[in-house]
């Protein structure tokens, strides 16, 4: 072989390898960028993803706040309209038992009498204020019951029952009824409050 023909074949020879090494770069660096681009991709995605969590957080917070605010607000609203209703209560019940209306309140003792005998059984001592003993007397007379009637001055409006072993008390008191009349409802509106927050309703 000639010296021309032998540089010839080594300068092809140089040539294929710079070419295969070059096509070889080549798909290195293809497979290096698309890495790239999907490690790219994927941390895009993750921090979107987490931004996403964070924004739908924040906005749980937001709104529980805004809840607990609302609610708060409800209870406040609600609580001077207790005090309103029952002060109002109170004082018409007060001026009934005082003479205001004496067959509403007679018919109110009859009632206090009534679960009085189903509560401290026939044979109770009642106590009662010397106002309320007539109207007292008329109603046991009524349910045919033997309950032993008792003034005293000291008591309210109302009665006090004690069953004949004196295990039993019914404290059938205007005080203690609107009291127990307003411990109700006060649970019957926390209790909605509380669904209401629960449930993120406005009441």
């Amino acid at each position: 072989m000639s010296v021309e023909k032998l540089i010839e074949t080594i300068e092809a020879e140089a040539e294929a390898e710079a070419a295969a090494t070059i096509e070889r770069a080549d798909g290195e660096a293809r497979a290096i960028v698309e890495a790239a681009r999907r490690q790219a991709a994927e941390r895009v995605a993750a921090a979107r993803s987490a931004a996403e969590r964070d924004a739908r957080s924040e906005v749980a917070r937001s709104l529980n706040a805004l809840r607990l605010r609302n609610v708060g607000a409800q209870a406040e609203i609600l609580a001077g309209w207790l005090e309103r209703v029952f002060r109002a209560a109170g004082e018409e019940a007060a001026a009934i038992a005082d003479g205001s209306d004496p067959e509403r309140w007679a018919r109110a003792l009859g009632r206090l009498v009534d679960e009085a005998v189903a509560l401290a059984g026939p044979r109770a001592r009642i106590a009662v204020r010397p106002g309320d003993a007539a109207a007292i007397r008329t109603a046991v007379a009524a349910v045919g019951a033997d309950l032993e009637v008792v003034e005293d001055p000291s008591l309210p409006a109302g009665l006090v029952a004690r069953s004949a072993d004196g295990r039993s008390e019914v404290d059938g008191t205007l005080q203690v009824r609107l009291a127990r009349a307003r411990e109700q409802l006060a649970g019957e509106v926390a209790v909605r409050l509380g669904a209401d927050a629960a449930w993120g309703r406005p009441g």
